[in-house]
Order: structure tokens, then C-alpha cells, then sequence
């Protein structure tokens, strides 16, 4: 390719780029930085193209960081890019911080909320997969910081004895509500009492279930038996030969 082809392709891949704002999200500058990247890959740029179109998309305050550098580091790419993305691209705040303060979001399911905690927990090496109490510990964060009081409480009625439980428990949760968002009138929390079904009277063409969920962590050293309807508590008496509260 000619010389003034490179340059007319040079243009038209940075001109789909806006040029970098240091005030946006933490987020958005990352964003903005894996973009760029992706530009010069497409672009086929040396590095020497790489540093003049990274300052030709400096603001002034981002210039003024970018002067300050020494030489060698303003003109060798891999050493401007390496400071460029701790500066801009690199969050201030511990991993534990992180973990410690993490909340739901508002348009947030409750299980990309748990699969969001678990990746922080595993970035802070909380080791909540090894320990039983730190996993008692994880679950309890998760659930207390939980948007939707509904859930909360249903969930507070329960014993994981693993993530995993938790996990599946909420996709349960997911595939008979699909949005996410519980109305706060819906389904009670779950009643494991064994005198419930007679305090409440018989109801007619429910199906009980009950399902087994086994510990892989630890094989043969635990079952745990979910029922998932409270009418069901006659049936845990059975299977446990006693109250299932108790169990």
C-alpha cells in the first residue's frame, strides 16, 4: 500500500473513535482503551503510530499527565501504554474494598448479582469455596444485600450447604419469574414445619416434589433434601423419620 493509502486508512479507523474523556466511568475508560486497541490491531499501526494517535486523542488535562512523562515513556509504546492504563484504566479501590462493598444493582438479577459477588469474592482470594465458614459468610453477604425483600426472606428461611445450591435455587426462582422482579404479594416464604399442612388445611391438586441435591465437595458426607412446596412437610417427616426442622 502507498503512503498516502496508510494515511487515508490511519484516518478512517480514528475517526470512529471519540477522543479520550478522564472523567468518564471507570468503566467507559476502559472501554474507550480496549477500543483504541482494537483499532490499531485492525489498523495494522507500528508503534510509533500508536503513540501519535494515542496523544492526538488526549484531552488537555490527559496532555498535561502525558508531558510530564519522561522521554523514553512519551515515545516508546509499551512503556506509554503500560502507564497510560494504570493512570486511567486501573481502579483505585482494593479488591476486598470491592468484594466488602459490593450492592445489587437496580435492573440486576439476583443471579448475575451472585455470579458478580462470587467473581469479586474470587478477585479478593476470600477462599469462600474451601472454607465452611467463609461460604456461610459469602451467602449471607449475598443475601443481605439482596434489592428484593420478597426473595430475601424466602431465601433467609434456607441452608445452603454449598454455592451451588444457592445457584440453583435461583435459577428455580428465575424460570417461574422470569424478570427477576418479585411483586412482593407472590409466594410465601417456604414453611418447613411438620404441623403446617394441618394449621393451613389440605389443599387439592398440588403436586408435591422433593429433590436431593449432594454434595460434591465433600461426596457421601452430606444430602440434603429441599421440598419445594410447604404442603410438603408431611413428607419430610417420612423421609427423616422425625420433624424436618430439626433435621
Amino acid at each position: 500500500m502507498t503512503q498516502g493509502g496508510s494515511v487515508v486508512t490511519l484516518k478512517t479507523f480514528t475517526n470512529t473513535l471519540e477522543d479520550f474523556d478522564e472523567k468518564l466511568s471507570l468503566s467507559a475508560r476502559r472501554r474507550w482503551w480496549e477500543r483504541f486497541l482494537n483499532v490499531t490491531v485492525q489498523g495494522g499501526w507500528t508503534d510509533q503510530m500508536k503513540v501519535y494517535e494515542l496523544k492526538t486523542k488526549m484531552s488537555p488535562a490527559v496532555r498535561n499527565w502525558y508531558g510530564q512523562l519522561s522521554k523514553h515513556v512519551r515515545s516508546e509504546w509499551s512503556r506509554l501504554s503500560k502507564e497510560f492504563k494504570r493512570e486511567y484504566c486501573k481502579s483505585r479501590v482494593s479488591e476486598s474494598e470491592k468484594y466488602y462493598t459490593m450492592k445489587q444493582f437496580k435492573d440486576e438479577t439476583a443471579l448475575a448479582f451472585l455470579y458478580r459477588l462470587n467473581l469479586a469474592a474470587e478477585r479478593a482470594d476470600m477462599r469462600f469455596r474451601k472454607s465452611e465458614r467463609r461460604r456461610e459468610q459469602h451467602i449471607r453477604r449475598f443475601i443481605k444485600n439482596l434489592t428484593d425483600v420478597t426473595l430475601k426472606t424466602t431465601l433467609q428461611s434456607q441452608r445452603f450447604r454449598k454455592v451451588s445450591d444457592l445457584e440453583y435455587d435461583l435459577k428455580q426462582q428465575e424460570e417461574v419469574n422470569p424478570s427477576g422482579i418479585h411483586s412482593g404479594r407472590g409466594a410465601r416464604p417456604r414453611d418447613f414445619r411438620a404441623d403446617n399442612v394441618a394449621r393451613n388445611g389440605p389443599r387439592m391438586n398440588r403436586t408435591n416434589r422433593a429433590y436431593v441435591a449432594q454434595d460434591d465437595e465433600a461426596q457421601g458426607s452430606d444430602i440434603q433434601v429441599t421440598f419445594e412446596d410447604d404442603e410438603s412437610a408431611d413428607l419430610a417427616a417420612l423421609v427423616w423419620g422425625g420433624s424436618p426442622e430439626t433435621q
